[in-house]
């Protein structure tokens, strides 16, 4: 699986695990059950990787799914071409026993091109969403401080800045086994508009370490990098993050026909952090 595919679903998984657990009243949850609409439909199409994960789910009470994968048939649909394919389901199971599907497909999501995702069931009804990809942007610019423990972030020309993220990727030989742990830290928030579509931040490093928290000698640096996401014109403000996508929508927040959830179209950018490495 290409990197970026890679952590896009892992990001997935990881908001689906935090939904399964969390028992806040006041945040949206994907899992609350709704019999008024066919489909729920999570998550967001990214030009930048070779594999789409989408979460779609019938607005039954969804803490009760069983193993049983029912029946979905989900279409995308790229609009300036009227090209179409029938997206695979995958029924995957959490530790706590909660079953959900991820919807899947490898067509080639282009920048600047719209795409209509539909979920239908076998009684006919569907839920649908039209979602346009951002046109590609720069890679945003690292500037280290002197020590290289901080740096300033540039991004220019984006227009709907979706999400901004330092991410550790780290190992850890315990017991025998080779384990990989992913570490995240969000600086979307701290962004400022410098110009129309141009934005800075600071990434703080050395401050990410102290929060690690890891024990000494049990971690290497696997890979390190900042992850940028520019979405496309249905992002709007109420939208924190990726991450809000899945867990954190607030209520009645949808831009999906017929249906509940949140679908964007998205481009990323990797930019590898090369100094500071060590945990």
């Amino acid at each position: 699986m290409h990197p970026c595919s890679r952590f896009l679903y892992n990001l997935i998984l990881l908001m689906l695990v935090f939904v399964s657990f969390s028992n806040c009243d006041n945040s949206f949850s994907p899992l609350k059950e709704n019999t008024q609409y066919p489909f729920s439909i999570y998550g967001y199409l990214d030009a930048s990787v070779d594999t789409q994960w989408v979460r779609v789910a019938p607005t039954r009470n969804q803490l009760e799914m069983s193993a049983a994968k029912p029946f979905i048939r989900v279409t995308l649909t790229e609009l300036e071409t009227d090209q179409s394919t029938a997206m695979n389901d995958s029924l995957f199971r959490l530790p706590n026993g909660v079953h959900f599907i991820n919807v899947w497909t490898t067509m080639d999501i282009k920048p600047e091109h719209t795409y209509r995702l539909v979920a239908e069931r076998p009684d006919g009804e569907t839920s649908s969403v039209i979602v346009t990809i951002p046109k590609d942007f720069p890679t945003p610019k690292l500037i280290y401080g002197v020590d290289g423990c901080s740096a300033r972030l540039e991004i220019e020309e984006v227009e709907h800045l979706a999400d901004i993220q330092s991410v550790w990727i780290l190992r850890s030989n315990s017991s025998g086994y080779l384990r990989e742990e992913v570490r995240r830290f969000s600086y979307r928030s701290t962004a400022r508009e410098r110009t129309p579509n141009d934005y800075y931040t600071r990434i703080y490093a050395d401050r990410e370490k102290e929060k690690l928290n890891l024990p000494a000698g049990r971690y290497n640096m696997s890979e390190r990098y900042i992850f940028v996401a520019a979405a496309g014109r249905e992002w709007i403000p109420d939208i924190g993050s990726l991450g809000d996508i899945e867990y954190a929508l607030p209520e009645g927040l949808s831009n999906v026909e017929n249906g509940l959830g949140y679908l964007v179209g998205i481009v990323n950018k990797k930019v590898p952090y090369e100094k500071c490495l060590s945990p």
